[in-house]
């Protein structure tokens, strides 16, 4: 915290007022935004609100510089590996030195290339874009408004529905009791091993005892059955929650793989056997 507090106050001196870093600064509107690294896999909440593809006045840019600057220095790390201190700190110096002088002599390319990199967007996209808002029948507000809607929807769906924390509690117990039941019995009857048999006796008994202690606190005097209305909303409503939990996760995970496929140059290249 302390160092990226430091590096903002720095920035500022720099800079000045009016810069585009992180969170705003008070008195000098500054503010935080995410690097286009975080694009696919970050939190769509992140990306809606601080993703640099949505900030007005960033153009091009993708703030990476930090990532391709390190990414740069790893190939001194075989050299210096096994060097004193000092040729450590040497070393570090003569390549971050080199970098400074290298990327100086292509700064006046780099500006060049950029700057006709956006022109070449204007001017190549400003038309089809147009055509399509006609085609649509949009205009350039509604792209903000998606934006928006996109942020307000998924705020929506994050707040979850209001509902009894231990009644699903309460419903995973006698879940749980019904598969201790069943497993006691299974062992009981098929199997003459008698460390099972006690092992699914004490797992009977605290599962028992754990939908006692909870009828206790909710004060049911009759034990739910799966044909009641209260254990079939719980359990809907835990079925839907695990299942939502679960596509999330997924999701999560294969555009995470994606991304890392799409970063090393490796997306596309696997192969699918039919058979």
């Amino acid at each position: 915290a302390k160092y990226a507090l430091a590096t903002a106050n720095k920035l500022i001196d720099v800079y000045g007022s009016d810069g585009v870093k992180a969170m705003k600064v008070k008195n000098h509107n500054h503010r935080f935004v995410v690097n286009s690294f975080h694009g696919h896999a970050h939190n769509r909440h992140c990306q809606l609100q601080f993703h640099m593809l949505y900030q007005q006045g960033l153009g091009i840019e993708d703030l990476e510089t930090c990532e391709r600057v390190f990414s740069g220095s790893n190939a001194v790390a075989p050299v210096i590996r096994h060097v004193l201190y000092f040729h450590w700190l040497q070393f570090i110096d003569l390549h971050f030195d080199q970098w400074d002088q290298d990327r100086y002599q292509e700064l006046s390319q780099f500006m060049y290339q950029n700057y006709k990199q956006a022109l070449d967007i204007i001017n190549n996209l400003t038309p089809v874009i147009e055509e399509l808002k006609t085609q649509l029948k949009i205009t350039d507000t509604d792209f903000e408004h998606w934006n928006i809607e996109e942020l307000e929807y998924l705020q929506h769906l994050s707040i979850e529905q209001e509902y009894d924390p231990q009644k699903i509690v309460y419903v995973e117990a006698l879940q749980s009791l019904t598969k201790a039941e069943y497993a006691f019995h299974n062992i009981r009857f098929l199997s003459a091993d008698k460390v099972s048999g006690l092992s699914a006796h004490d797992k009977l008994l605290l599962a028992m005892n754990v939908v006692s202690d909870l009828e206790r606190q909710l004060s049911i005097e009759t034990w739910w059955t799966v044909n009641d209305t209260e254990y079939k909303q719980a359990s809907a409503y835990l079925t839907n929650q695990q299942f939502i939990r679960a596509v999330e996760q997924l999701e999560g995970l294969v555009v995470q793989r994606l991304f890392e496929l799409a970063k090393a140059n490796l997306a596309g290249t696997g192969t699918c056997t039919i058979r």
